[in-house]
């Protein structure tokens, strides 16, 4: 398992480099004071100023960013050494009061102690996780009871149908019904920056819907909602159109299958 981590670590690195300058992230509209929370985060999540965040595999550490700037006491967390050093520096040049950690997520119990009202995780972010049941444990084990935990991310059925094919010939590319034993990928460029000379070696995991919420459940955590959007944060398919409030979604309004979820859970 620590092969399969080292490997996505390097590529998370690399990326967090192509990252810092892309326009799909635009860090000089956030350096601005423009934040980063999709429409649906800032809809459906409780209001955060004044409580304790912890924001799971964070990357640049925008998102976390962005709750501090609504007043959250915010720690981000990932396994790159790359991102958490950028967010780090973000949050210093432009004064934000925030705490990165460098972990990898399954080790999280032995590098921070302490318990958040709020546990916030959103896109892209289970395809990298091998073993959710002790994924969810360890949201479980971080959250002060009552708190809340917020995941938003693409939907497994999003992912079965090959990317580079129009609406009028999508194709199933991916079993549903398939193992979890890791897929190892080669891609050019990354989710942000196709275009990159960069050949990116990655192991992803794929888990079904009824896994994700099981492992939530299983770990002590009660449902309170659980959504699903016709619509994604980013252009996953090239037929995807950018919409008004920035998502993207099917061509004509249509809404074919399921794009993206949120899943909200306390603790008791």
């Amino acid at each position: 398992m620590e092969s399969y981590f080292s490997v996505n670590q390097d590529l998370w690195n690399c990326w967090t480099k192509l990252h810092i300058n892309s326009n799909f992230y635009n860090i000089e509209s956030f350096r601005f004071g423009i934040d980063t929370l999709d429409p649906i985060t800032k809809s459906t999540l409780c209001n955060v100023s004044g409580k304790s965040l912890l924001h799971l595999q964070c990357h640049l550490g925008l998102d976390t960013l962005s709750f501090a700037r609504q007043g959250a006491n915010v720690t981000g967390v990932d396994f790159s050494t790359e991102s958490i050093n950028f967010a780090q520096e973000l949050a210093k040049e432009l004064d934000i009061p925030a705490t990165f950690i460098q972990s990898n997520l399954y080790d999280l119990p032995e590098n921070l102690k302490a318990n958040f009202d709020v546990i916030f995780t959103s896109n892209g972010v289970l395809n990298w996780l091998p073993n959710l049941e002790k994924w969810a444990e360890i949201v479980s084990h971080f959250l002060k009871p009552n708190g809340i935990f917020y995941i938003q991310d693409i939907h497994p059925f999003a992912l079965l149908f090959n990317k580079e094919v129009s609406i009028d010939s999508l194709e199933l590319s991916e079993l549903y019904f398939r193992s979890i034993a890791p897929t190892y990928k080669i891609e050019q460029g990354s989710y942000a920056l196709r275009s990159a000379p960069v050949e990116s070696r990655s192991y992803q995991w794929f888990h079904r819907l009824d896994s994700i919420i099981n492992s939530i459940l299983k770990s002590g955590l009660r449902l309170i909602s659980f959504e699903e959007y016709p619509f994604l944060t980013w252009q996953r398919y090239s037929f995807l159109e950018k919409r008004s409030d920035s998502m993207w979604g099917f061509p004509s309004n249509h809404e074919f299958f399921p794009l993206m979820f949120t899943i909200q859970a306390n603790k008791n």
